[in-house]
This record gives C-alpha cells, structure tokens and sequence, in this order.
C-alpha cells in the first residue's frame, strides 16, 4: 500500500475527515501508526479520534487493532448517491411540466428521520406573476403541498412524531390535531395528492403528488402558481400532469406499477 502524506487542515472536523478519507483510500484495514504517517499526525491524536469515530461507526476496529471504514459511513455515502440520482431523475420531469404547463414545478426530497424536507430541483414559470424558492433548506412535512403529499404517505407513528414537533406555518397557521390530520391525510392517500393555500405565502397555491421507491414515499412533485390563476378546470390540468410524471419517476425508482397503493398499505389510520 503506497498512500502519500495528505495535508492537514486545523481542527477535530478537518482532521477527522482527513482520517475517513486515508481508510477510504486504502483497499485493507489501517494500523494508528500507518495512518499516523500518511496523515503527518501523532499516533496519540489519530487514536484519539479514531474512537469518536468508532463511537459513531464511521469507523470499525477489527479484533486485531487495525481500522477501516464502518457500516454507518458506508450508509450514510450510499444514502447521499441515491439522493443524488434521485435529483438527476427528477430534473427532466421537473422541467417537462413546465414546459407542458408553465407554472413553477419542484422536486421535493424527504430527509429520513427528521421530519422535514427540501427543494432539492425548480424550473421556474415564465410568466410574470410567479414564485420561485430556497433551495436545500430544510422544511417541516407539515406545510405546503408537497410536504403533506409526503407526510400522509409515511408510517402513522412517524406521521405522529411531525404533528408532535411542527412549528405554526409562516403565515401563522397552527399545527392541526391528530384526529383532523389523520382525515385529511386518509383524503390524500386516496386521491393520490394534495393541495395547500397559503401555508407560506398568501395566496399561493400548491398542488403535490407523492413519489415512490421500493421501500416508500421519498419526495414529491410540486406545482405552486397564485390562486386566482387556478380555477377547477385548471386545477384538474396540473394534477394530471404531476400524477403523469410522478408515476413516471416511481416506476423508474423501482416503486410498484401503483405506488399509491404502497403508501395505502403502510397504514391503519382512523
């Protein structure tokens, strides 16, 4: 194994990565006193966080002390790929609604376990009155379209965790009670999308439709457009194209030919 010094920035984060990439770079498990050496750092300091690291399974200590990368590292690199060809899938059909709609349409992303998501893709209208957003900011699952679109597509006791914790909506809304949520979300299971009016920006209005993988929900695509410029007819129009490409992307994710019905069958709400 040849490996050459790596240079070192100061600081526990910067020497803490420079430690995962060296056991990313090398094809077998590390003693202190190899890695010491690539990274010009003294034994005592890279044992020191090798066992934070370890602590947090970024990193593993094998029976006979040498290291290499932990299962929770490898996860976590795995989950950040899948989102990034998740974004990759979802960039055309982002940009195909607009062009076959000319509203401004989202790609939303779930964050597991956190109760929130973000704008991870926007092709935004042409039109003169439009709305455009932040990308990559994390959001609670309770506000907007496609937040909900997501949130009535989980597990109920992850659905009860986001009502415990969600903040009033930016335009002051409070969190619903469970029982009002749980009708609302049985609604949008089984018309396959939502809908929100201003939960962010007065008279702004957002329709979304869940989409699916293998396992379940994972984001949702959205169109937002002002209120006056969706009557019913219209409505009726943007919800077919978002069902029509959600389909699409879902079925590319691996997600049965129904995915609606995935997210019907992970729950009992009443």
């Amino acid at each position: 194994m040849n490996i050459s010094m790596i240079s070192v920035s100061d600081g526990v984060l910067a020497r803490g990565a420079a430690i995962m990439r060296v056991l990313c770079e090398s094809e077998v498990a590390m003693p202190i006193s190899a890695i010491s050496r690539a990274l010009g750092m003294a034994p005592s300091s890279v044992h020191r966080l090798l066992d934070q690291l370890v602590t947090v399974r970024w990193v593993e200590r094998t029976t006979n002390h040498q290291y290499r990368v932990g299962f929770e590292f490898y996860r976590l690199g795995s989950l950040a790929a899948s989102r990034v060809k998740l974004v990759e899938l979802a960039r055309p059909l982002v940009q195909q609604l607009v062009s076959r709609c000319d509203e401004t349409a989202l790609f939303s992303v779930r964050i597991p376990n956190t109760g929130q998501m973000i704008f991870a893709e926007q092709v935004v209208s042409s039109q003169p009155l439009r709305y455009s957003f932040h990308l990559h900011e994390p959001r609670s699952l309770m506000w907007g379209a496609a937040a909900r679109a997501i949130l009535a597509s989980m597990p109920e006791p992850e659905q009860r965790d986001v009502l415990a914790r969600a903040p009033v909506s930016p335009t002051g809304r409070k969190v619903p009670a469970w029982a009002t949520w749980a009708r609302e979300a049985r609604e949008i299971r089984q018309q396959g999308y939502a809908s929100s009016r201003g939960h962010y920006t007065d008279w702004a209005f957002g329709i979304a439709v869940p989409v699916f993988d293998v396992i379940g929900v994972v984001g949702a695509l959205t169109f937002v457009a002002p209120e006056m410029r969706v009557p019913p007819v219209r409505e009726r129009t943007l919800i077919s194209a978002l069902q029509d490409a959600a389909l699409h992307l879902s079925r590319s994710l691996g997600a049965p030919v129904d995915a609606n019905a995935l997210s019907r069958s992970q729950h009992h709400v009443a």
